[in-house]
């Protein structure tokens, strides 16, 4: 052999030596495989770093597509993708050896994965990687200690939960669960009951056909159009709440509410800020300690009470109503029915009634230390020195009894 074929052969060696350990390397780095699963079968996938993210398609098999990333590629090789398959359900870890360090630019796994759209995701867990599910779907539970979770198409129930990300649910179709410690829900189109859960940070949920049941620690909640019923509590923020097809209970604790367009009734209570109610169907209880009430176009039963601040009553049209305020003003403009009874007290406000001109009503009013004032022609039965008065307009009908201790009375005719 001369020194050129020598030369050539060195250099073919080394040729193959780099072609097998780029060989190698890729196969520490990517990882492929594709698992048979029966129909209603389950997928779960457990990551450590690293995103997930899942899809569906007409196949009856798993399909399971990994790629490591890192600084280092020699760690490539260090880190486990396992799998264990069986005919109702396909399980993958990624395996680290024992004191790993993971983070700081060690070794992440993304994995995409595509599986039966019958199937469910049962769980999907990542410690530090955002989770995706695009369906249609039969379930999702899935799980995020530091990453956002976003679920969508799911035919039945979701499940998702993130100690530190947001979590976005669309188009589900059964009851769906959606929490996160430290991040915002935003929830759309579901079609069964949402329970939303957020220690701090936002809920925002629209268009759901069932119940919804939100609470948030210290953020705000906004929902818009709701089926069923709703129930939402927000300790550090406000609450809004738009077209519910049944009954509203909402509180917040250091910020305003304000509700409309509610086909049941409305149940509020503000403890550090005011309450706004619109367009209620089937009446109100209201309770706000340092904040106004304000309730207009609304019928049913009307209770209304605030500690510190004026309680504002338009439009309405109901049977029975109870407005009292311990601070502020009470004014009451409506339609009054025969036989409905309205009480209306302020202790150191000024209590207003404007009335249709054409009102029929027993009058008892009381003041200690502010005027009494009626535009109405009054057939008194009883009066006491301008304190306090009793007697009827017209042929009489609805019982209206107002008072307040050191503001005025007054009784005005609308001008309509």
């Amino acid at each position: 052999m001369n020194i050129r074929e020598g030369i050539k052969t060195v250099w073919l060696a080394l040729a193959l030596i780099l072609l097998g350990a780029q060989i190698a390397n890729g196969q520490d780095r990517e990882f492929h495989q594709t698992y048979d699963l029966a129909e209603k079968g389950s997928v779960a996938i457990y990551n450590t770093s690293g995103t997930i993210r899942i899809s569906s398609w007409n196949e009856a098999r798993v399909q399971v597509d990994a790629v490591k990333r890192g600084r280092n590629e020699a760690d490539f090789a260090k880190v486990r993708i396992e799998a264990i398959s069986q005919p109702e359900r396909v399980e993958i870890r990624v395996i680290y050896p024992s004191g790993f360090n993971w983070r700081g630019g060690g070794v992440s796994v993304d994995f995409d994965i595509k599986m039966p759209r019958s199937a469910s995701v049962n769980p999907a867990n990542s410690t530090s990687g955002d989770v995706t599910v695009t369906g249609p779907i039969e379930r999702v539970v899935a799980r995020a200690t530091s990453g956002n979770i976003s679920a969508q198409d799911v035919t039945d129930t979701a499940n998702l939960n993130s100690t530190s990300g947001n979590v976005t649910a669309t188009r589900i179709g059964g009851e769906l669960r959606a929490n996160a410690t430290s991040g915002t829900l935003t929830i759309t189109e579901t079609n069964s009951r949402v329970f939303a859960n957020a220690s701090s940070g936002s809920i925002r949920v629209t268009n759901a056909r069932g119940d919804v049941n939100a609470t948030v620690s210290s953020g705000d909640i906004k929902l818009e159009k709701v089926g069923g019923r709703a129930i939402v509590r927000s300790n550090s923020g406000w609450v809004i709440v738009n077209d519910v097809g049944g009954d509203v209970q909402a509180t917040s604790m250091s910020d305003d509410v304000t509700v409309s367009n509610v086909r049941g009734r409305a149940t509020i209570t503000a403890i550090s800020g005011n309450v706004n109610l619109h367009n209620i169907s089937e009446g109100v209880k209201a309770t706000a300690v340092s904040g106004s009430i304000r309730v207009s176009d609304t019928k049913g039963r009307v209770e209304a009470s605030s500690t510190s601040d004026n309680v504002i009553l338009t439009n309405l049209d109901s049977r029975e109503v109870v407005a009292k305020s311990t601070s502020g003003n009470v004014q009451f403009t409506g339609k009054i029915h025969e036989g409905g009874i309205y009480e209306l007290e302020s202790f150191n406000g000024e209590v207003v009634l404007t009335l249709s001109p054409d009102s029929n009503f027993y009058l008892s009013a009381q003041t200690h230390n502010g005027a009494l004032n009626t535009e109405f022609p009054l057939q008194l039965t009883r009066s006491t020195g301008g304190m306090s008065l009793t007697g009827s307009v017209g042929k009489g009908g609805a019982d209206i009894r107002v008072k307040s201790f050191n503001g005025s009375v007054r009784i005005r005719k609308s001008t309509q």
